[in-house]
């Protein structure tokens, strides 16, 4: 029973977050960095976000079907692999930050 309660805690919580692309991105290139490691899982920390907002992304890249996850021991999912349409998607993902960085450079 307090599984259950801590979860939907946790999805109480969640819902009020909002989607950060950038936070999605810091996600992926982490777990890209890491696949030549030879880890079970990832364990992503970022400077600037709280461990609820890096859980909430993860959740985001799972259910999207963009990387596969593993719990760890505190029963958190953390990312493994990034999945072929993961890949797509994190390739797209810098492709439009990079279009945004030489729109900004056009500007004078």
């Amino acid at each position: 029973m307090k599984k259950i309660i801590k979860k939907f805690k946790k999805s109480v919580e969640i819902s009020a977050m909002q989607k950060n692309e950038f936070l999605l991105s810091d996600i992926l290139a982490k777990v890209e960095k890491h696949k030549y490691q030879h880890q079970d899982f990832v364990n992503i920390k970022l400077k600037g976000y709280s461990k609820d907002e890096i859980d909430y992304h993860i959740f985001l890249l799972k259910d999207a079907g963009f990387i596969t996850v593993a719990e760890n021991e505190e029963g958190r999912d953390m990312p493994v692999l990034i999945t072929w349409k993961g890949q797509l998607y994190y390739d797209s993902l810098k492709a439009g930050f990079m279009d945004w960085i030489l729109k900004l450079l056009q500007i004078k």
